[in-house]
């Protein structure tokens, strides 16, 4: 019964010899399909246009903590966000955040809806374990355009920002000058 089974066990294995014979007779399909598959991916590389993607990282403006006063809640050190992450996100996620210039720079003026398409391509995104940054990403089928898109983005932010603490900033000179 022993040599029974080790005749069945040893018809079961595979050995090289097997490999090598399975390979030396299949081998026009193996490099049929090898040859399928490159020029599928050939293809594939030469129907695809080229997409280049701009990153930019940004930090919230920020107002500075009062250091003088004692009652300070805010657990921030650099101080207290303008505006918060998650609004910003959503806020250019509407088409109505873009203006001609950002959409002329951008390259989609010629869109059939141009901030619409603006507002699909970018992308933002907090960074894990920041509170005050968001990521914004920018892919266009133009290095130079994805940059001065970004860049247009970038200048969106900031000019917005700067008009949320603009009234800030007035009523705190208007205060110093009182104090004066």
């Amino acid at each position: 019964m022993s040599d029974n089974y080790l005749n069945q066990v040893s018809e079961d294995e595979i050995s090289i010899k097997d490999i090598i014979d399975f390979l030396l007779e299949s081998w026009k399909a193996i490099l049929a399909t090898g040859l399928i598959g490159l020029l599928g991916a050939a293809g594939f590389i030469a129907i695809t246009p080229s997409q280049y993607e701009a990153t930019a990282q940004i930090q919230m403006a920020q107002i500075a903590p009062n250091n003088n006063n004692n009652n300070n809640n805010n657990s921030n050190p650099l101080g207290v966000n303008v505006e918060d992450p998650n609004l910003l996100m959503a806020r250019l996620k509407l088409p109505s955040s873009y203006t001609e210039d950002e959409i002329k720079a951008c390259g989609l003026q010629d869109a059939k809806f141009p901030a619409e398409s603006l507002a699909n391509i970018a992308k933002l995104s907090p960074v894990k374990g920041v509170t005050s940054i968001v990521e914004l990403k920018i892919r266009l089928e133009s290095k130079d355009q994805a940059v001065s898109c970004a860049q247009s983005l970038f200048e969106n932010i900031r000019e917005s920002q700067n008009n949320i603490v603009k009234p800030y900033i007035e009523e705190a000179k208007a205060l110093l000058t009182k104090y004066q």
